[in-house]
């Protein structure tokens, strides 16, 4: 009876070792790969970010375009009754031809609230901080969500 028992997880292991050898070669015909474990705790390349006038890093939607590629125009203060509540910069692009193809909207603290651009399509692009979206009048977290039609996407 020992030997049977012996002889079936033999067989048993034989099979999960095949079962593992099966799975290794379909994550190498697929193109798949098994990386260590450090390098999975690496921040994804396609997170993006930037500081606003405070200091503070601000998470930007992957298709954001970086502001460094951008030449300053202007730029405008918001009051309200004399009390300023806000910034708006613009920037322009040599590649495109309409003046502005940039703009970033700060609050009176300096935290950066939206950002919108032009695409070389001519697709007008918006990102506004989670919190403004979230409608609950918090103060901004920093994680700028892509808007599409009025829609968070």
């Amino acid at each position: 009876m020992k030997r049977y028992q012996q002889g079936k997880s033999v067989a048993g292991f034989q099979q999960l070792r095949t079962m593992g050898n099966l799975v290794l070669m379909i994550f190498l015909l697929t193109g798949c790969s098994v990386r260590k474990m450090e390098d999975i705790r690496r921040p994804s390349p396609i997170v993006r970010s930037t500081t606003d006038l405070g200091g503070k890093t601000v998470l930007l939607p992957p298709s954001a375009p970086d502001r460094n590629n951008f030449t300053p125009v202007g730029y405008f203060t918001i009051s309200v009754d004399i009390k300023l509540t806000g910034m708006l910069v613009l920037y322009s692009s040599a590649e495109n031809k309409r003046a502005v193809t940039y703009m970033e909207l700060y609050n009176q603290a300096g935290r950066l609230i939206l950002i919108r651009w032009v695409e070389k399509s001519g697709v007008t692009r918006t990102a506004i901080d989670s919190a403004v979206l979230d409608k609950n009048g918090s103060e901004p977290v920093g994680i700028l969500r892509l808007v599409v039609e009025g829609n968070p996407a």
